[in-house]
Parts: C-alpha cells; sequence; structure tokens
C-alpha cells in the first residue's frame, strides 16, 4: 500500500519532533547534577513513573522541582532505560493529594524535604 503525500509528511514531522525532543534530552543529561551521597541535606524520592514502575533518586533539598523534571524526562532516552515518559506532566503526592507544578521553587520549599513516593500525572 502507498502512503499519502499527507501521511508521508505527517511521519516526517513525528520523526523530527522525537529526534528534537531526544537531542534537547541529551542536553539535560550532560547537565544533570550528579546523584549526592544521602545525607541531612538530601532527598530520597521514590518515583512513580506512569506505567507503575518505580525508581529512586537522592536529589539535594536545595535543588529546583525543575531539576527533578530534568531527572524523569530523560529516563526516555534509550541508554537511561527508555521508560514510557510522557511530554506533559505533573508531579503529585497522594497522602494528602498535593499538584506539584511550580518548577522554579526548591524540593525543601514544596515540602519534599522527607523520603517518600512522587507520582509523575500526564495532563
Amino acid at each position: 500500500s502507498t502512503q499519502s503525500t499527507g501521511e508521508v509528511l505527517a511521519e516526517s514531522n513525528r520523526l523530527q519532533k522525537e529526534k528534537d525532543r531526544n537531542e534537547h534530552l541529551q542536553k539535560l543529561l550532560i547537565k544533570l547534577e550528579p546523584e549526592p551521597e544521602p545525607n541531612d541535606n538530601t532527598v530520597t524520592l521514590r518515583i512513580q513513573l506512569i506505567d507503575g514502575q518505580k525508581l529512586s533518586r537522592t536529589f539535594l533539598i536545595h535543588s529546583k522541582l525543575q531539576t527533578l523534571k530534568d531527572y524523569v524526562d530523560i529516563l526516555y532516552l534509550p541508554q537511561m532505560g527508555g521508560y514510557n515518559v510522557p511530554e506533559s506532566y505533573i508531579f503529585i503526592t497522594e497522602f494528602p493529594r498535593v499538584e506539584y507544578t511550580d518548577f522554579t521553587k526548591t524540593l525543601r520549599e514544596l515540602g519534599l524535604c522527607k523520603n517518600g513516593v512522587i507520582r509523575v500525572h500526564q495532563v
């Protein structure tokens, strides 16, 4: 079967978008701060991805929520496991249910300074 011009263009656009996303994520991977050793100035978060996968990572409590987002974003890259990470999401905790959308605040400012589970929630 032959593809229509529209189908070919749509596939070409999809491939270019994926290439651009991967290039962006490669840059994030380079600038991501190394995982610190756990101490009084760190928090270890269990991150639950949309498909239920759970990962654990330690962050400095004065890191911005953006650092956590950068880490989750790069999990999409094949060399980081190729996890199913949506392009648009927020973080939530369940007890109590809180949505975290201000990526400029630090983990401490957001109250994320105790070890716990944070979920990736697609929007």
